[in-house]
């Protein structure tokens, strides 16, 4: 569907359609939309990608700003090798410091939890070295995402076209669960949410079938006989 036909779309099913003077303006139900596209990537797996985003390491530059678009780094790779992640705690009992030498180096370490939105190096590394990122992420481009001119650039959602409704019954919920006494309706908000994490299970079993990802159950190994 297209941005115009999604925005009919909800304003259909809030029985707003009756302009000018609607019960929520354009820009509120793309921002509702919007949000709507980026919950249902969060939920279901939506988007991996391993080819979008990289890293270009600085001379004594440890910390380097992650894009916003990404939820979540799944790895960082050095062409072929990959790096390993660790945390505070991972060294933390360990005298040993050979790893942590000060001299640059093609990076071996990094940390997701330091800075929020950071990538951090545990040592300095050489500069102009391309780290490459596997990461969950949202749209590329958000949905209500405006020029200069103030003009929508994006048409088309990026989640698969069989769930863009999931973004009009995620917007739906959010309108009528605005708090305004002729506005609001809490019955019909937990409706559109409840149709909207029908179309998330429905999603996260496409993705996973997609990605050939199976979730594998063991028994805990001193209960196993």
């Amino acid at each position: 569907m297209t941005r115009l036909e999604l925005l009919a779309e909800l304003r259909a099913v809030l029985a707003d359609t009756v302009g000018p003077r609607y019960g929520w303006s354009d820009d509120r139900l793309m921002n509702f939309l919007s949000e709507g596209q980026d919950k249902f990537c969060e939920q279901t797996g939506f988007w991996l990608d391993r080819s979008t985003y990289t890293i270009v390491t600085e001379a004594d530059t440890l910390d380097y700003d992650l894009d916003p678009r990404i939820i979540e780094v799944i790895a960082a790779r050095d062409g072929i090798r990959k790096l390993i992640e660790y945390g505070e705690e991972s060294f933390a009992d360990n005298n040993d410091t050979s790893f942590a030498d000060t001299s640059p180096q093609r990076p071996q370490f990094y940390r997701l939890d330091g800075d929020t939105g950071t990538l951090s190096l545990l040592s300095p590394p050489e500069a102009g070295i391309v780290i490459n990122l596997r990461v969950h992420r949202y749209s590329l481009v958000a949905f209500n995402t405006k020029n200069a001119s103030n003009q929508y650039t994006v048409e088309t959602p990026e989640i698969p076209s069989r769930f863009h409704l999931a973004m009009v019954e995620y917007a739906a919920a959010k309108a009528f669960g605005d708090h305004d006494r002729e506005l609001q309706d809490p019955v019909k908000a937990g409706e559109h949410m409840k149709n909207f994490r029908q179309y998330v299970r429905e999603g996260g079993e496409a993705f996973r079938r997609l990605t050939r990802s199976h979730t594998t159950i063991t028994g805990t190994p001193e209960y196993v006989v």
